[in-house]
């Protein structure tokens, strides 16, 4: 008898154990899909969110932030005209679902980006392209965004899919002194109206680039004379040895650039 007790008790245990289980499974909430994934691409893209549960509601941002029932309701698809983290999640009856990342990269006109001078292997950045994708640069060299040049100059080379209006370029660099990356001790702009002539355009002088000291991140504009141009090219002048009562005097010098964009 009192095994056959011990038996009932052990199969109420374990049948209530996978209802339990079963009625957790059927509330949480999945998370939404979107149309478009991760990348960059060079056109704008209508977006949609698709949920399996109809009754729930798609709340999304574009800012990286975490979704909220605060955030932007989706109803229609809309349209993608920028860079933007797409950050988005399902909610129901107070719940809400795991979120949904789409980091979408939108590069107009770009033709193709090339790199002159190439990155040290060790800070090479994800993608030769995220050079232009706008978002905001972080201060930290291994995110995967920073690319680092060990004694040598930053050169690219920007071509446009059409002739456009090019009037200034700017540029994010990273400074940290005691660990020998510098800011660029000149900056200097040129445009070509056919991929193959360059005439100098822009300069910022090394007297320009100073008083940023207490900035880990610093962002340079360069003027330019207005032109119309199939290409841009960029150099980054590098300070090449760490200077005299450096701690590293007489070793190659960094410098780090993330981010530019022509206007």
């Amino acid at each position: 008898m009192g095994k056959n007790i011990l038996k009932n008790f052990v199969c109420i245990i374990f049948f209530s154990f996978l209802f339990i289980s079963f009625s957790n499974a059927q509330l949480k909430i999945q998370a939404p899909k979107c149309n478009i994934k991760s990348g960059i691409y060079k056109e704008t893209k209508a977006v949609t969110f698709l949920c399996k549960d109809k009754n729930c509601r798609i709340y999304y941002t574009l800012d990286g932030s975490e979704p909220s029932e605060n955030s932007l309701l989706f109803n229609d698809p809309f349209i993608l005209d920028k860079s933007a983290l797409i950050k988005a999640a399902a909610f129901k009856g107070g719940k809400r679902s795991g979120i949904l990342t789409v980091d979408f990269a939108l590069l107009k006109n770009i033709e193709s980006v090339n790199f002159i001078s190439a990155p040290s292997k060790k800070y090479p950045a994800k993608d030769m392209q995220s050079i232009l994708d706008g978002k905001p640069a972080s201060d930290n060299l291994k995110d995967g965004s920073w690319f680092g040049f060990e004694g040598e100059d930053f050169e690219i080379v920007i071509s446009f899919e059409k002739k456009c209006t090019v009037s200034s370029a700017e540029i994010t660099c990273m400074q940290d002194i005691n660990s020998g990356i510098f800011l660029p001790e000149q900056i200097e702009v040129y445009v070509s109206p056919d991929n193959k002539t360059f005439f100098k355009s822009g300069l910022i002088e090394k007297k320009d680039l100073t008083g940023n000291e207490n900035k880990a991140v610093a962002e340079f504009i360069c003027s330019s004379r207005t032109a119309v141009a199939k290409s841009v090219k960029i150099i980054c002048r590098n300070l090449k040895l760490c200077p005299a009562g450096h701690k590293d005097e007489g070793k190659k010098a960094w410098l780090f650039i993330s981010k530019i964009s022509v206007k």
